[in-house]
């Protein structure tokens, strides 16, 4: 097992990402994005995932969330 520490180390930068809740068959007709919007976000933060910023978890319009 190689830690987000360890990756880090190696230059190797990784994150989780929570997609939101999303208008699809589980997250159901009432939830407050589409598939789209948040496709376009987690690509977003995927493209501004950083060293400095490796470890994290965010949501997938920006946010970091505490864990």
């Amino acid at each position: 097992f190689r830690s987000p520490r360890d990756l880090k180390a190696e230059g190797i930068a990784v994150a989780a990402y929570h997609p939101g809740w999303v208008r699809t068959d589980m997250g159901g007709a009432q939830a407050a994005i589409g598939v789209e919007e948040s496709a376009a976000g987690l690509i977003a933060r995927l493209d501004e995932l950083t060293l400095d910023r490796s470890g994290g978890f965010f949501m997938w319009d920006g946010p970091g969330i505490p864990f």
